[in-house]
């Protein structure tokens, strides 16, 4: 469950490895607690968040977060990473 949480939010950002992208979940008290976050490649810019969420609808909670963080700035920040750091070919 904690892994399909983190997966669900960074698949929504997209970008694959070469992003500086993190999402942590765990269950606590009967909710789950996310975190995540999308840092500039230098790491002087980012953008994150962090909430407890019900179990119901989980899935549905982390895509909400995943969203959100795209909206605030992380789509951006995964497309400067993808552009910097893709290996040319």
């Amino acid at each position: 469950m904690e892994t399909r949480a983190e997966r669900i939010i960074i698949g929504i950002l997209g970008g694959g490895c070469i992003v500086p992208i993190g999402a942590f979940a765990k269950l606590e008290d009967g909710m789950m607690k996310v975190k995540a976050e999308v840092l500039s490649v230098d790491g002087k810019r980012h953008v994150s968040v962090s909430e407890r969420i019900h179990l119901d609808d989980y899935e549905k909670h982390a895509s909400r977060l995943g969203n959100r963080l795209k909206e605030m700035g992380g789509a951006e920040l995964v497309s400067e990473a993808v552009a910097k750091l893709r290996p040319k070919t």
